[in-house]
């Protein structure tokens, strides 16, 4: 019995340990100056959401799960203050939930707090975490916004959604990983205090402005985007404090920069950084 109790303690050590190890580079971060650095990506690599997310591996137990009929237009409000959530979509009509404990080695199951709404009047689907996790599937043609608070924890999301509009993300602590696929132009705007910030979007053909806002005070962003061959790129920031790179088909850009051609294109990218502090690394590819 002894035996098992030191093991299971040095196990917690073990995930504290990987926890203060990913923390602390980010809070370092916070007081960095502003000047070019060719390294941001391998620094960036130190901050892994699957690392924060450690609650998938505890053990889980299932509470609730259930199905919500949804409707064209939705718009997705998540927060999450500790514990996780995953969203990905599909092709169905319905959106689909499973909510599950954490099952801590020699306690009982940890329900936390949760909240699965679906407003039909406001079409808003609503979802809260805090010391749970939630497993989230949603209809891929149904939902145009999605807004992510995340203070603490983790949260994945999936996205391959051609109706999705707006995409905006506020991270103050904990790990948020993305991957957002075959958007046809979207507003994406990313308000960053502390954390780690990891993803992707991809954007097929479009016509109009796109926009990528960045705000950002401390923490880790990493961003790769990539868009398609007759969308013109513009760059401008506005750096107080913190570590930025920004790159075209792998060369470093200078703001304010307006890529030849921009002003008649048809469809156009627009990224904008405001960066008082944190690291940000931003790839744009074709």
């Amino acid at each position: 019995m002894v035996v098992r109790y030191l093991s299971e303690v040095l196990g917690l050590l073990v995930i504290i340990g990987l926890v203060l190890s990913i923390v602390t580079p980010v809070l370092v971060s916070l007081q960095v100056p502003a000047r070019p650095c060719f390294s941001i990506r391998g620094l960036l690599r130190e901050f892994g959401l699957e690392n924060l997310m450690l609650f998938k591996y505890f053990g889980r137990k299932l509470i609730e799960s259930g199905t919500l009929e949804i409707l064209n237009d939705t718009y997705v409000f998540i927060v999450v203050s500790g514990g996780g959530v995953e969203v990905r979509t599909h092709d169905g009509d319905v959106a689909v939930y499973g909510v599950y404990g954490i099952a801590f080695p020699s306690f009982k199951v940890h329900r936390g707090s949760y909240s699965v709404r679906y407003d039909v009047e406001n079409r808003v689907l609503d979802v809260r975490v805090e010391g749970c996790s939630i497993e989230l599937s949603l209809p891929r043609h149904l939902v145009t916004n999605v807004v992510v608070y995340l203070s603490g924890g983790g949260a994945k999301l999936v996205l391959d959604s051609p109706t999705l509009r707006k995409f905006v993300v506020r991270v103050s602590g904990g790990a948020l990983d993305f991957e957002i696929g075959g958007v046809e132009g979207c507003y994406a705007k990313f308000l960053i205090e502390g954390g780690s910030v990891r993803g992707s979007i991809a954007y097929a053909k479009y016509s109009g402005v796109s926009e990528l806002l960045l705000r950002v005070r401390g923490g880790a962003v990493d961003i790769y985007v990539s868009i398609p061959r007759d969308t013109k790129l513009c760059y401008t920031s506005s750096l107080s404090g913190g570590v930025v790179n920004v790159e075209l088909n792998g060369v470093d850009l200078s703001s304010p920069y307006y890529e030849i051609g921009y002003e008649s294109a048809t469809s156009k990218l627009h990224i904008d950084a405001e960066i008082a502090g944190g690291i940000v690394n931003v790839e744009v590819s074709r």
